[in-house]
């Protein structure tokens, strides 16, 4: 939000400083704006930058959008429509970039371009993620409730990634990632429950 109040220009961008674009993702993303189909857009996916780390790649690529190619996040979007939202809710912790669409219930469009993305890459970031992403959920209870389910969560989420991308090095590391996501998201769940805290400590 204090970017935006220094910024000028039509069109906002919202990107992490964590993300590397493609030559063309500038112009790709604003094509469709500018061409009036939708007030803002999302780029499809986010491919890995850092695949050689095996904690990395099993953090997998980012799906922006649904199978209509739509999404609830703005990566671009035109400043009438930011301010008519009123701007990012940072209280939504990880959820936060969802807060537009929370206000204005206007989908982003996807748009095929090039975005790379540097995962977490250790142990450590990644108990720090998945807890946050955890403490961010819409409904924590609901997933402290599923926690029994966590070791089929994980076995799940292991035949869905290696589908996309296989190898006998994350067939067995996988499934350990996994119940370390899920049960990052139970721990962050129960944080926020019990002591309201979003933010990892």
């Amino acid at each position: 939000n204090l970017a935006v109040k220094n910024s000028k220009g039509k069109i906002l961008f919202f990107e992490g400083a964590d993300t590397m674009l493609g030559k063309e993702y500038i112009k790709d993303m604003i094509r469709p704006i500018v061409n009036g189909e939708r007030i803002g857009t999302m780029h499809v996916e986010e491919k890995v930058a850092n695949k050689n780390n095996i904690w990395a790649r099993a953090f997998g690529v980012r799906t922006c959008v649904d199978e209509n190619n739509e999404g609830i996040i703005f990566a671009a979007i035109l400043r009438e429509y930011y301010h008519k939202a009123g701007g990012f809710s940072p209280e939504l912790g990880y959820a936060d970039d969802q807060s537009l669409y929370e206000v204005l219930r206007i989908n982003s469009l996807g748009v095929k371009t090039e975005i790379y993305h540097h995962n977490p890459d250790t142990l450590s970031s990644i108990w720090r993620h998945h807890r946050w992403v955890g403490a961010s959920l819409k409904y924590p209870p609901l997933m402290i409730a599923m926690a029994p389910l966590i070791p089929l969560l994980a076995l799940y989420k292991t035949a869905r990634q290696l589908r996309e991308d296989f190898s006998f090095s994350l067939m067995l590391f996988l499934p350990v990632y996994n119940l370390i996501r899920y049960t990052g998201y139970f721990v962050g769940a129960l944080r926020k429950v019990v002591l309201g805290r979003i933010y990892p400590k």
